[in-house]
């Protein structure tokens, strides 16, 4: 089993301890369409290292190489062979501030793109967004059947048949000719072949350093491999 690159790793701005660090057994970043991204850290830790620390309190700072996370959530489990393994899920302020953002509202002759760039950048966000034209209304839930603002931006992209993503506090909302086009600006771009085609789309990937104490991997990219998980050609 690879050791997991944690010396990029940063918690609260700070490097991790030897305990703590040794306690971590996997990093995982997973981007896909219609989905924020998603920084996951896994450790086996007996002595209780970790739940000791700011891991385990929702929004501390993670940062890993030039991408910086907020802390959303822990589970625990238990393995096949007694052991507890925690997993701690970490996302964007962006994406948490869409996801808990709840409030009945109805915008008039508005389009959905418009929408979309003022939500995002009320929570803070950077959204980019192909042109769409404007609709009678656009409605955000409450009650029973309430919405967060991200529910809202998946319904509207679904309704358009785009696509849409997040990462690192940027989101993009559009089709994906727009997007592969090159007109979606900022967008995050990895070195992925599949089948041995350098032509291959790949929309979902998952990605995991294959070393500890890697090399800085270029324009602050993290390190391969990349396993795409579902793929267009």
């Amino acid at each position: 089993m690879t050791a997991p690159d944690t010396a990029a790793l940063r918690l609260s701005g700070t490097k991790l301890t030897a305990d703590l660090d040794a306690a971590i057994t996997g990093i995982t970043v997973q981007s896909s369409e219609g989905s924020v991204a998603n920084l996951s850290v896994t450790s086996a830790d007996p002595a209780g290292v970790l739940m000791k620390s700011a891991f385990a309190t929702t929004g501390t700072t993670v940062t890993w190489y030039d991408d910086t996370w907020q802390v959303a959530g822990l589970t625990t489990r238990w393995g096949s062979d007694n052991t507890i393994e925690h997993s701690i899920d970490c996302r964007s302020s962006l994406a948490r501030q869409l996801r808990k953002r709840y409030r009945a509202s109805v915008e008039k002759k508005v389009s959905p793109s418009e929408w979309v760039a003022r939500r995002v950048r009320s929570a803070g966000g950077v959204a980019v967004c192909q042109p769409s034209s404007r609709q009678a209304t656009i409605a955000q839930t409450s009650g029973a059947q309430r919405q967060s603002e991200l529910d809202v931006i998946a319904d509207l992209a679904s309704q358009a048949e785009w696509s849409w993503v997040e990462w690192g506090g940027r989101l993009w909302f559009g089709s994906r000719h727009w997007a592969w086009s090159g007109n979606a600006s900022g967008q995050r771009l990895w070195p992925v072949t599949r089948a041995s085609n350098p032509a291959s789309d790949h929309i979902e990937a998952e990605i995991a350093p294959a070393a500890r104490h890697a090399a800085p991997p270029v324009a602050g990219h993290p390190p391969g491999p990349y396993r795409p998980r579902a793929a267009t050609g």
